[in-house]
């Protein structure tokens, strides 16, 4: 169970998803995994308040982001598609934010 508006999570994941099938417009393999995580004194990785929370991991076979761009993903209408508006990624990041989560991208090029 978590406390979160199921519309704008929706939304947040929906994005994701939508930007890991454009990168793998050739065919792969999207995967979706979710765990409870505890945040407490030791959590160095997360820069969250102490406490419950669900994290939610997408992957896909993708070409990767190059490490150039990968900082400014979640930058409003930054974007390196010729169809699109920059603006799904920064909603996501914006809908994580106001849950008090938070959102982090990794990526290797050649590997998603």
């Amino acid at each position: 169970m978590v406390e979160a508006d199921e519309s704008q999570l929706n939304q947040a994941i929906s994005n994701l998803i939508i930007n890991a099938d454009q990168a793998i417009s050739e065919g792969g393999i999207i995967q979706i995994s979710s765990e409870n995580t505890i945040v407490d004194e030791t959590s160095l990785f997360f820069p969250l308040n102490e406490g419950s929370y669900v994290t939610i991991k997408i992957t896909d076979q993708g070409m990767g982001i190059p490490e150039k761009h990968l900082s400014k993903i979640f930058d409003p209408l930054f974007t390196t598609k010729q169809q699109g508006n920059g603006l799904g990624l920064a909603t996501t990041f914006s809908i994580i934010q106001n849950h008090g989560g938070y959102i982090l991208a990794e990526s290797t090029l050649g590997e998603g």
